[in-house]
């Protein structure tokens, strides 16, 4: 039994040469679920879950049936199975999307702040950003809050003394003080990401924990992209992503993407523009067995036309991405941090994020959910500069990576809008 990434580099070459496989342990999404598995040499079978007796003996049913499937080859299945392998210096491909770990979702969103130069920011209220991404030199990342970074580190991948690889993040202003909070306890931003680093995502599908390089290891099919839709931009600036506060700017993509879904029979329309977002606009439908919920991904043209620039997908992609683990944290945790974000600030301006519905309607959804109703997620990109007659097929290989990505994970499936 070895624990740990960089266990091996501690053992000598005999330990290694003498130790045999004692058991293997996988985590991965099934279904759109997440799961896991572990099984030893003795062939005895686990699995990682709190539940209850009911639910044990369901899971002990499915996976009766797994055993005695002779369709299944286990090398098949093996020979599928992610590897992280340790790095001394980082990839050079381009990095589009930075996330937290996922320690900052399974627990509660409340139990985190962060003190930058004495001033508390709250989790919900902060996101964590690519800065200045390139396919060289140490991955930047930014602490945003109300569109500035007030905080900026770098993660650098190295050689230690030990000659083993490790990783470190470095502040850039190293005057600043910069702590987390989480429950009552705190720590140093930078000694904390060391225990618990980001996730980062290339182009090409592949990521990166820290030093953990993690190759996928199928092919990525292009987006079929007979199935971008189009919306009507007429009068509208593509160069201006959001609508803003008070007086909204009623020539962005934003204002006339809600003047589209306002035609539309949601029982909610939710503005949710802004650091901290889950998306730009979320969307609730009450249906009879389900609440069905639409995140949309707004970006804008960096060119304000209809182009084919790959940079004007790569922040909206990852948003995307990002977006696909509120379906796995606690259904009243999302409905929670909505509440929380009700009142949408900008300078001196505020105004309500409802453009449909109420915040009672939002807590009658709450309601609906205790009683155990499930939601139904449904992700969109809004990007106006892309065509179904000019994308390109980097455009849609990009597409591809995000919409393997949320179906592999968790069986959602990518929606593009764009112009005619």
């Amino acid at each position: 039994m070895r624990v740990g990434s960089d266990i091996e580099a501690a053992l000598s070459q005999t330990q290694i040469n003498n130790s045999k496989k004692s058991f293997i342990f996988g985590c991965g999404y099934e279904d759109g679920a997440d799961n896991n598995i572990g099984c030893s040499y003795k062939e005895r079978i686990w699995c990682k879950r709190k539940t209850n007796l009911s639910e044990f003996i369901d899971w002990c049913k499915q996976l009766g049936n797994k055993i005695t499937d002779t369709s299944i080859d286990s090398e098949e299945v093996l020979r599928g199975t992610l590897m992280p392998k340790a790095l001394t210096q980082r990839p050079k491909l381009f990095p589009f999307c930075i996330d937290w770990s996922a320690e900052f979702y399974i627990n509660s969103e409340l139990r985190y702040s962060f003190i930058i130069n004495n001033i508390t920011y709250y989790f919900y209220n902060v996101s964590l950003v690519l800065v200045n991404p390139s396919d060289t030199g140490n991955i930047k990342l930014g602490f945003e809050v109300d569109g500035k970074i007030l905080l900026e580190l770098e993660l650098e991948n190295f050689t230690n003394s030990q000659n083993f690889s490790d990783y470190r993040f470095l502040k850039k202003n190293s005057q600043l003080v910069a702590l987390i909070k989480f429950g009552t306890k705190e720590q140093i931003i930078e000694g904390y990401f060391y225990e618990n680093p980001p996730v980062v995502w290339f182009a090409n599908g592949d990521f990166l924990e820290g030093n953990n390089y993690i190759e996928l290891k199928s092919l990525i099919n292009p987006y079929n992209k007979e199935l971008i839709k189009n919306w009507d931009w007429t009068g509208i600036d593509l160069s201006i992503e959001a609508q803003g506060v008070n007086p909204k700017k009623t020539n962005s993509i934003q204002y006339r993407s809600l003047e589209i879904l306002k035609t539309k029979d949601y029982d909610i329309i939710y503005d949710d523009d802004g650091s901290g977002e889950i998306a730009d606009i979320v969307t609730f439908k009450i249906l009879d067995d389900k609440i069905e919920v639409e995140l949309y991904h707004i970006k804008y043209s960096k060119s304000g036309k209809v182009d084919s620039q790959i940079s004007n997908l790569y922040e909206v992609c990852g948003q995307a991405q990002k977006s696909v683990n509120w379906k796995f944290k606690k259904n009243k945790e999302f409905l929670e941090h909505l509440l929380r974000r009700e009142i949408k600030k900008a300078k001196t301006a505020t105004c309500s994020r409802f453009e449909k519905g109420t915040k009672d309607d939002l807590v009658r959804i709450l309601d609906l959910v205790h009683n155990r109703i499930p939601i139904d997620f449904k992700i969109f990109i809004v990007q106006p500069s892309v065509s179904q007659a000019t994308v390109t097929e980097q455009q849609l290989t990009l597409f591809g990576v995000t919409e393997n990505y949320l179906m592999d994970r968790s069986l959602i499936n990518l929606n593009i809008i764009g112009s005619a």
